[in-house]
C-alpha cells in the first residue's frame, strides 16, 4: 500500500493527516468506520484495493496473451449485483483500460427485474464502449438471452438490436435449446422465440461486416462515472435509479449518450462534448476543476440533486458548489418507499416537495431532496 502510494506521488500526510510525514504511520485500512474518522485513508485504501485486484488479473491476462496472442480474456459481469444495470467505474471501465482483462462481457437478464425500461440494459454496452475507448479494436461480448419462459420474442428483438446499436460485436445466446436438452434452469420452449432469433440473425448477415469493422459513433453528450463515486457508493438507492432514468430520458430526446470517467476528463476528452450529465455526489477536486474550465469554454453541465457537492474525500466540493451557485441543504432521502426499482417503487412514492417553473407548472420532488 505504501509503495503504491509513493508511485502516485502521495505523501504520508495526504493519506493520514496525523502521520507527521512518517510512512510508518500509514497502513492499509478500508474499514467502514473510517468513512467518518479518516475519509482520506478510506478513499485511498479503496483505490489501492481496486488497483491490486486489477493487477492480479492483469498478471494472468498477460500469461494468456503470451501463450495465445489472439485470445481475449474476460468474465461475465452480472448486472444483478450491486447497482442494477449501472456497474462501477473501476470494474467496468478501469479494469479493461489497465489491461486486467481485454474483452468486456455482460448479459441482459433485464426481463427479471422491474427497472424503468429494458432500454436501460444498453448502459452495459455503453460501459463496454467506455472501457474500450482507447482500444477501439477490441470487441464486446454480450449474452442476449432468448430464454422462454421469461423473455418474449418482441422483447428479445429489441434487446438484440439495442445491443448491436450500442457496440456488441460477439453475441451469445447461452442456452438456446428446449428444456429436454438444457443443462441449467435456462432454456427456450417457445417456437416463436426460435423463429425470431432465426429471423434476426438472417438480418444481421446483411450488415455484420459493418458491426465487426465499425464502432458506434461517439456522441456530443456524456454521463459521468468515477472511482470516487464507487468508493462512496454513489449508485445506492435512490441515486442509482435516478441515473438509470436520466440516461433513458436523454436518449428519448434523440441525443446519443456516451459514458466518460475521471481519466477521460483529465485527458481532455470533455472538449469533444457539448453536455455532461452528473448524478454522483462525490466528484474529485481534479475532475471538478476540469469541469469548471470546460463550462467556462461553453460546455453545459447538468447536475441532479446533491450531485458534485462532495469531493473524493467526502468533504465539501467548493469548486462545483461555486460553479453551480448552490450551497446544499442536508440531503434527505425518502423511505416512503425507498426507490430501488422504478416500476415497483416510484408509483407509490409520496412527493417530498414541488418545483415551480418560471414558465408555469410544477414538478414533484421524488425520492431525494437537498
Amino acid at each position: 500500500f505504501r509503495d503504491w502510494a509513493r508511485t502516485r506521488g502521495l505523501k504520508p500526510d495526504d493519506i493520514n493527516p496525523a502521520a507527521g510525514g512518517d510512512w510508518t504511520k500509514v497502513s492499509y485500512d478500508a474499514s467502514p468506520a473510517l468513512r467518518e474518522t479518516n475519509p482520506r485513508l478510506y478513499y485511498f485504501a479503496h483505490l489501492y484495493a481496486y488497483h491490486y485486484g486489477i493487477q492480479e488479473l492483469k498478471a494472468r491476462t498477460d500469461l494468456i496473451r503470451k501463450a495465445l496472442p489472439n485470445a481475449d480474456s474476460g468474465a461475465n459481469f452480472s448486472p444483478h449485483h450491486g447497482s442494477f444495470y449501472l456497474g462501477d467505474a473501476h470494474q467496468w471501465i478501469t479494469l479493461f483500460r489497465e489491461g486486467g482483462m481485454t474483452m468486456p462481457w455482460s448479459e441482459d437478464y433485464i426481463f427479471q427485474v422491474p427497472v424503468g425500461s429494458q432500454q436501460m440494459n444498453n448502459l452495459l454496452l455503453d460501459l463496454a464502449r467506455a472501457a474500450n475507448r482507447y482500444n477501439p479494436e477490441r470487441g464486446s461480448h454480450f449474452y442476449v438471452m432468448p430464454h422462454d419462459p421469461g423473455n418474449r420474442p418482441e422483447s428479445w428483438r429489441r434487446l438484440f438490436y439495442g445491443a448491436l446499436g450500442h457496440g456488441m460485436t460477439v453475441v451469445n445466446l447461452f442456452e438456446f435449446r428446449p428444456v429436454q436438452a438444457a443443462y441449467t434452469e435456462n432454456y427456450v420452449n417457445s417456437p416463436l422465440m426460435f423463429h425470431e432469433v432465426h429471423r434476426s440473425f438472417n438480418e444481421l448477415t446483411t450488415f455484420e461486416d459493418i458491426v465487426q469493422d465499425g464502432r458506434p459513433r461517439w456522441g456530443k453528450a456524456a454521463l459521468w462515472y468515477s472511482t470516487a463515486g464507487d468508493v462512496w457508493l454513489n449508485h445506492r438507492p435512490p441515486f442509482g435509479p435516478n441515473k438509470r432514468a436520466l440516461a433513458v430520458a436523454v436518449r428519448h430526446q434523440q441525443t446519443p449518450l456516451d459514458i466518460v470517467d475521471e481519466e477521460d476528463a483529465l485527458r481532455g476528452t470533455l472538449a469533444g462534448y457539448a453536455a455532461l450529465y452528473v448524478t454522483d455526489e462525490n466528484v474529485s477536486q481534479a475532475a471538478s476543476r476540469v469541469m469548471a474550465d470546460w463550462v467556462q469554454k461553453g460546455g453545459q453541465l447538468f447536475a441532479t440533486a446533491g450531485a458534485g457537492m462532495l469531493d473524493e474525500f467526502n468533504q465539501p466540493n467548493t469548486t462545483l458548489r461555486q460553479l453551480l451557485g448552490v450551497q446544499p441543504q442536508a440531503l434527505v432521502v425518502s423511505t416512503n418507499p425507498l426507490v430501488q426499482f422504478e416500476k415497483t417503487d416510484l408509483p407509490f412514492t409520496t412527493p417530498m416537495d414541488q418545483i415551480t417553473l418560471k414558465a408555469g407548472g410544477t414538478i414533484p420532488v421524488l425520492a431525494a431532496q437537498g
